[in-house]
């Protein structure tokens, strides 16, 4: 019974100290400030993509989220990988299939 019993105060002392650091943390306020300065970000790039259109310049901020790739499914990614697999008998580094399947290295990781 002592066991359960240390166990049992253990625990309390676990949750103890969680929720002192939940109820002494900032989280909550340094995510509303973040989200408040990605709006202010968003306002600027506005402005100075007007500011482009106007002068018929290019900056480059709407061509960089226009290159992003789009998500590709588990499975595809998987058939992807095995693919690079199999045309490797030799064997392929993570960076060859990573470049083989179109992907990030983080991605070939997990």
């Amino acid at each position: 019974m002592s066991d359960i019993n240390q166990f049992i105060e253990d625990e309390k002392r676990s949750l103890k100290a969680k929720l002192t650091l939940i109820s002494g943390n900032s989280l909550s306020a340094l995510m509303a400030e973040r989200k408040g300065y990605e709006a202010k970000i968003a306002e600027i790039d506005a402005k100075i993509q007007d500011i482009c259109e106007e002068l018929v310049v290019e900056v480059g901020l709407e061509a960089a989220r226009k290159e992003r790739r789009s998500r590709m499914s588990g499975q595809k990614f998987t058939a992807k990988i095995l693919e690079a697999l199999k045309n490797s008998p030799q064997g392929i580094s993570q960076i060859g299939i990573s470049e083989a399947v179109e992907g990030s290295y983080g991605s070939v990781l997990s």
